[in-house]
C-alpha cells in the first residue's frame, strides 16, 4: 500500500480569527518580545530580502518591514494571509503574500537565488 501524504487544513480550525491575540495573551511565549528577537539576532538590514516561510497572521514579517526590509511570506492558510494582507496595508510594494500549499518544500524561487542571499537565524535563546 503507498503511503499517504499528509496534509495539513489550517483553515478548519476556528481560532485563526483570534490568532494574534491568543499568542499574545500566552505570557511565556513573550510573543512580541521573541518576534523583535528574532528580527534582531536575524541581522537584516534595510533593503535586504527576507523569505519568512509560515508567515502566517504576519507578524514577524511586519519586524522586518519595520526595518526596511523587503518581505516575501508564504504559508498554507488562506484565512491566516488574509489577516497579513489588512497588515500589509501602508507596505505596498515591500511585502508580497504567497499561499503556498506546502511552503517548506515547495518555495518559489530559483535555488540560486536563495544561496546567494540566505541568512540563517542563530539561536534566540
Amino acid at each position: 500500500m503507498p503511503k499517504q501524504e499528509k496534509k495539513w487544513d489550517f483553515d478548519e480550525y476556528s481560532w485563526i480569527e483570534n490568532y494574534d491575540e491568543r499568542m499574545r495573551n500566552t505570557k511565556r511565549l513573550r510573543y512580541d518580545e521573541t518576534l523583535s528577537k528574532v528580527a534582531r539576532k536575524a541581522l537584516a538590514k534595510e533593503g535586504d530580502f527576507v523569505l519568512d516561510i509560515g508567515t502566517g497572521t504576519g507578524n514577524l514579517a511586519i519586524e522586518f518591514l519595520r526595518r526596511g526590509c523587503q518581505v516575501v511570506g508564504l504559508d498554507p492558510s488562506a484565512k491566516m494571509l488574509k489577516i497579513a494582507e489588512r497588515k500589509a496595508i501602508g507596505w505596498e510594494g515591500q511585502f508580497q503574500i504567497q499561499l503556498c500549499e506546502n511552503p517548506l518544500l515547495e518555495i518559489p524561487f530559483p535555488d540560486k537565488l536563495l544561496m546567494s542571499s540566505h541568512q540563517l537565524i542563530p539561536s534566540i535563546t
